[in-house]
């Protein structure tokens, strides 16, 4: 069963999730509660950081395919907010985010940890953008961020390519900070540090970092979606998600 898990402590915010039956992968009720949980740490002052932990074994294998299934038959924008509404929680959050990740990082579980700014991960961590294989483009403004992050030429070669990503190429690229054997008492070692910071200098340098570009987001952020649903309804993910769907029922 699936589930998002929230803990305050420290003046921290601390989320898990768990849908071990798709390895971790996000559903849009699960997308709800992470929204929510955001908004919430965003409006608390006594709270000063969100510190994502992922799921166990592995962090997020990405979307939960099967929804897709149903939300090709309604109106997409309407079916898909929660996704939206957490990619937008993401991009507006003014606290420090932090993330910690072991095994699997796919899709928007890779994509999220750009809006990260503390990523830990540990040497077994993969990571994966397999957008182009499915059909679809890449969300949560990777399109932007992505290419500041890593160059142009190699986040090119990420998406365009779709293949595994090992923790030290991801190190190397600069994509994540650190690989510890233990990532998420290095991220909350991390966190800690935050949290004896005054609030108000936190959100200053969080704005003052993200400035020179948030506007730029918002709109790659609108174009990713429109060209996202677009490829959702098209006729190529069709046929990928049909012979994706032949192969689970075998």
């Amino acid at each position: 069963m699936s589930a998002v898990n929230t803990q305050i402590n420290d003046a921290l915010l601390f989320v898990r999730w768990a849908n071990p039956a798709a390895k971790n992968a996000l559903n849009l009720a699960m997308y709800q509660q992470l929204a929510a949980a955001l908004g919430e740490a965003q409006r608390r002052d006594d709270i000063k950081a969100c510190v994502i932990l992922g799921g166990e074994g592995d962090f997020c294998s990405g979307n939960d395919l099967a929804e897709f299934i149903q939300g090709r038959s309604t109106q997409v924008g309407e079916f898909f907010e929660p996704l939206v509404a957490f990619i937008r929680a993401l991009a507006r959050f003014d606290k420090p985010l932090l993330a910690a990740v072991d095994g699997w990082a796919v899709g928007i579980g890779a994509t999220m940890l750009l809006h990260c700014d503390q990523v830990i991960a540990s040497p077994q961590a993969q990571f994966n953008l397999p957008f182009t294989r499915l059909g679809l483009c890449c969300e949560c403004g990777a399109s932007l961020l992505l290419p500041l992050r890593i160059g142009q030429g190699r986040a090119a070669d990420w998406l365009l390519r779709a293949a595994p990503i090992s923790a030290q190429e991801a190190l190397q690229a600069g994509f994540i900070n650190r690989i510890e054997d233990e990532p998420v008492a290095a991220i909350r070692a991390c966190a800690l540090q935050l949290a004896e910071r005054p609030l108000s200098a936190l959100r200053a340098h969080k704005t003052l970092l993200k400035a020179p570009w948030q506007e730029a987001l918002e709109q790659a952020m609108h174009l990713e979606e429109k060209t996202f649903f677009e490829l959702l309804m098209g006729p190529e993910f069709r046929t990928i998600l049909a012979a994706m769907s032949a192969k689970w029922r075998s």
